[in-house]
């Protein structure tokens, strides 16, 4: 595991996370994150943005 600050827009959150190896994935967000942040994800053009 591992604890680290995320920044985004005026907001700092400090997130732990499991930390694995992959190539598939640059990061995994966890159903509760998910949950509470509700993000509108534009996958044709990559971006994430929060409620």
């Amino acid at each position: 595991k591992a604890t680290f600050d995320v920044m985004y827009d005026d907001t700092t959150e400090s997130i732990t996370a499991w930390v694995i190896e992959t190539d598939r994935f640059d990061f995994i967000f966890g159903r509760s994150w998910l949950l509470k942040h509700n993000p509108h994800i534009d996958w044709r053009n990559g971006a994430v943005t929060l409620s």
